[in-house]
């Protein structure tokens, strides 16, 4: 995955991640599967919850 200006991946990336977890998927395989670490996977998350 292409990032966008060194501050982070692309927001398309955060909205599969997001996707892939409330589909179902274990955050360990979302994060394998996307080649991110766990830590971000999480980040995303909170921020899903937090509506940013």
């Amino acid at each position: 995955m292409k990032r966008v200006g060194g501050r982070g991946y692309s927001l398309d990336l955060r909205e599969r991640v997001v996707a892939a977890i409330e589909g179902g998927q274990p955050r360990q395989v979302v994060a394998r599967l996307y080649r991110i670490h766990i830590e971000t996977v999480d980040a995303y998350l909170a921020k899903q919850r937090l509506g940013t």
